[in-house]
């Protein structure tokens, strides 16, 4: 993520002009989480700059991290959003942009056909993808499901922690604690953060991936165990995909073992 420094640094040294708009996701996946702070300061830094800011919640919106949308986490209210997959949860491809007021007036008040947004789109408004995401919202209300995520997500965090990153040296960090979207970090030797060779690519990677999958947890390894599950996950759930990844690790250290000093 680009500090709030580096991005101050940016725009004065481009001109504020010069800038349309900043856009980031709220949080890129479980590994990057920022400070409390960090997105209140970038807002307050494009204000005074007068540049809006689009917040990508195509990965964090709808439940995501246990609240409605990803810069709900940190108290922002972006100028503009950009939404798709969790829209719909993906039972048929959806996505849109929301935007502020604000926006919405700089269209609403233009002149003649300066205040006509042009932007073809060959399946825009289809009403069968706009029906479904109507639905999802629902079950998502009825359900409870961005509640559940919160809850959940904080004990899949707690338990990965307790047992994972306390067991385990190849478990570099864990990050967490913000919904259903967790990253668990694969090091080598947990001082230095080296990593295993190869990545996704390397034979670490590609039998330990081989092991959960036979233990029955369909997830990719490589310098990270991604988790992103659905937000109907239980704490039953949480307890059998932790065991499973606790006991592939105890068995992959067998044959891969880690470093120390």
């Amino acid at each position: 993520m680009l500090s709030v420094g580096a991005l101050k640094n940016v725009i004065e040294s481009e001109g504020p002009d010069t800038i349309a708009a900043f856009i980031a996701t709220p949080i890129p996946n479980g590994s990057q989480i920022p400070h409390a702070q960090y997105w209140p300061d970038v807002k307050e830094l494009c204000e005074r700059y007068e540049i809006p800011i689009i917040a990508d919640e195509v990965i964090c919106g709808f439940g995501r991290l246990g609240t409605w949308f990803g810069m709900e986490r940190f108290g922002i209210t972006p100028d503009i959003m950009t939404i798709a997959k969790g829209l719909t949860s993906g039972e048929l491809p959806g996505g849109g942009v929301v935007a502020s007021q604000k926006i919405a007036e700089a269209f609403d008040n233009s002149n003649e056909t300066e205040g006509f947004f042009s932007h073809g789109v060959t399946f825009g408004g289809h009403p069968v993808v706009m029906a479904a995401g109507l639905k999802n919202i629902e079950i998502l209300e009825r359900e409870g499901l961005v509640q559940n995520s919160a809850e959940i997500g904080n004990y899949l965090y707690e338990k990965a922690l307790s047992i994972l990153q306390e067991n385990h040296p190849s478990v570099g960090f864990v990050g967490g604690g913000m919904g259903l979207l967790m990253n668990i970090e694969l090091v080598q030797n947990r001082k230095s953060k080296e990593r295993f060779p190869g990545g996704f690519n390397g034979g670490f990677a590609k039998r330990l991936t081989e092991l959960m999958r036979e233990k029955g947890l369909a997830v990719r390894a490589g310098d990270s165990i991604v988790l992103a599950p659905p937000l109907t996950f239980t704490k039953d759930l949480v307890d059998e995909t932790v065991d499973i990844i606790d006991r592939c690790l105890f068995e992959i250290a067998k044959e891969y073992p880690t470093k120390s000093g």
